[in-house]
């Protein structure tokens, strides 16, 4: 018997095949280059003057480690979220080590000693 899928199943598999798709072509871009630029610093190439471009070459490959967030953010909306959760809450702290970060009629946070959000309901 065949196995039976979430509905949502197919489109999420090919969801997630495109999101490796971009995520590789971006590595391929941005690496490429600068092993092309390697291997010909490698077999000597006088006249391929590589040093006056192997800097910006190396740039292009850690820009690689900046583009990989944006795309999973930009492709899966859980990822997105947590991002947005993340820069919010470094962006609203009042304090690294206060005793009160945020509070609402229901619940309060408190910032332990090594300054992770604990929660308080004890109104």
């Amino acid at each position: 018997a065949l196995p039976i899928y979430h509905p949502k199943y197919k489109e999420n598999t090919i969801s997630l095949m495109k999101t490796l798709v971009i995520i590789l072509i971006a590595f391929v871009i941005c690496w490429t280059p600068g092993q092309v630029i390697l291997l010909l610093d490698g077999l000597n190439c006088k006249s391929c003057n590589v040093l006056a471009v192997e800097k910006y070459f190396l740039l292009l490959a850690e820009i690689n480690s900046v583009i990989n967030p944006i795309v999973y953010s930009y492709r899966d909306n859980e990822m997105r979220n947590t991002f947005k959760t993340i820069l919010c809450y470094c962006c609203n702290r009042k304090s690294e080590y206060g005793t009160s970060v945020k509070s609402t009629n229901t619940e309060r946070r408190i910032l332990a000693n090594n300054g992770h959000v604990t929660r308080d309901s004890s109104f």
